[in-house]
């Protein structure tokens, strides 16, 4: 949609970019970015390639400058550049995870209107800082302004944990917070640490500088699912898989940005999810009494589910 004083930029392959698809928040202009392609960090600055958007208070002081229009290459084909001269790697990564997760609501809202009902309101700062101080880390932007957003992804019941009273959600789970591609799930961000009795150095407990994160599972287990590399230096932010048993693989996903973003296209394209080697997992889009789960149309592992059409 056209969102009046809005002004559009974007990372192009073919033709201009498309308007933003997600909701406009009551009071915010949107400055948007979309395109057909996924966005990537390289060094210190971010390819914007797939949808963006952040809010600013209206009559807000004039946009930032843009940078230098610069081409690159990404998975061997050429992109194309702009820049916010005064923005940040970590302001970009925070604002392409609000376009991205405001997309995802919105798909959730009209489509899965059950899994819509049970996200939680954002975590508090607090709680976030007191993870951070436990586990001697720094959480990545991208996934920290996730927690902002929202407090993980469905009812803390589906993880196993009782609602903590003041918290405003309902008071019994429904299943619904597996809602990522491979019923991924993000638990509330307090909860961290105790998950797989605090994985923040999985499959290599000899480096003690090493901090892996896990912030997503398939089930209450926690042995199988996404963790993000918190160590400092070239690979901060980096997202990986995980299993019980087995070698973490890193750089599945550039960072939690590129991951959400791609979960984004892949609701509104119905199809698989697609990792930075271009692997397309079988699993697509699905109801299951009005709420979201992916599972592989030609055997479907849950009972009910119908792909989404």
């Amino acid at each position: 949609m056209d969102v009046p004083g809005a002004r559009t930029v974007a990372s192009r392959r073919f033709g201009p970019p498309l308007p933003y698809r997600g909701p406009a928040l009551p009071g915010t202009a949107l400055a948007t970015y979309s395109s057909t392609h996924r966005l990537f960090s390289s060094g210190p600055f971010l390819l914007i390639e797939f949808a963006m958007a952040f809010s600013r208070p209206a009559r807000s002081p004039p946009s930032p400058a843009l940078g230098d229009e610069e081409i690159r290459s990404v998975a061997g084909n050429p992109h194309v550049t702009r820049r916010f001269a005064d923005m940040t790697d970590h302001q970009l990564q925070e604002q392409a995870v609000a376009g991205a997760w405001a997309r995802i609501e919105k798909w959730l809202k009209q489509h899965a209107p059950r899994t819509y009902r049970m996200l939680p309101v954002p975590a508090p700062e607090a709680d976030i800082r007191e993870v951070e101080q436990e586990l001697d880390l720094t959480v990545p932007p991208g996934l920290k302004a996730f927690y902002r957003l929202r407090n993980g992804t469905g009812h803390p019941g589906d993880f196993g944990w009782t609602t903590e009273p003041g918290t405003g959600l309902r008071p019994q789970a429904q299943g619904t917070a597996w809602l990522l591609p491979r019923q991924h799930g993000i638990p509330p961000v307090q909860h961290l640490p105790y998950w797989d009795e605090g994985p923040h150095t999985i499959g290599m407990p000899n480096d003690p500088m090493v901090r892996y994160l896990a912030f997503a599972a398939t089930d209450r287990s926690g042995l199988y699912g996404l963790f993000t590399d918190c160590t400092p230096g070239p690979g901060y932010g980096r997202i990986g898989t995980f299993e019980e048993a087995g070698i973490p693989r890193l750089g599945v996903w550039p960072s939690f940005a590129d991951y959400l973003i791609e979960v984004a296209d892949a609701l509104d394209e119905n199809r698989g999810v697609e990792d930075a080697d271009a692997h397309q997992d079988t699993k697509v889009p699905g109801l299951v009494d009005h709420a979201l789960v992916w599972d592989g149309p030609a055997h479907p592992r849950e009972p009910g589910w119908t792909r989404f059409a």
